[in-house]
């Protein structure tokens, strides 16, 4: 089952903003140097930005219990014109009756920086 969230967590990385979307809770929350932003916020900021087209996650760290999971990670991220970014970061899953939906997010750039 731990696997299965990694790999959403990839996921919502590089997928589509549509795809972000079917797999976020509706309130969720997400942290950035920038704002933070929840719900409808989250979706109008990806929308504003390019996709990530690769993500590598490592110095991967997760607890779990039956309905929720808390993952904790360093992500390198590439865009398609080459551009780059890391930052280290928290993601909390929830179990719901259409299946596992991210509620929580935070990210923090190395060294305190603002997101590229």
């Amino acid at each position: 089952m731990l696997e299965n969230r990694w790999k959403a967590e990839e996921a919502w990385w590089t997928g589509s903003t549509a795809e972000a979307r079917r797999h976020t809770h509706p309130a969720a929350i997400m942290v950035f140097a920038h704002a933070i932003l929840q719900g409808p916020e989250i979706f109008a900021s990806l929308e504003r930005a390019p996709r990530w087209t690769a993500v590598t996650l490592t110095d991967r760290r997760a607890t779990e219990s039956e309905d929720c999971t808390v993952l904790a990670y360093l992500a390198r991220a590439r865009r398609a014109d080459g551009g780059t970014y890391e930052a280290r970061c928290s993601s909390t899953w929830v179990r719901q009756e259409a299946g596992w939906r991210l509620i929580q997010h935070q990210q923090t750039r190395p060294g305190g920086d603002s997101e590229s």
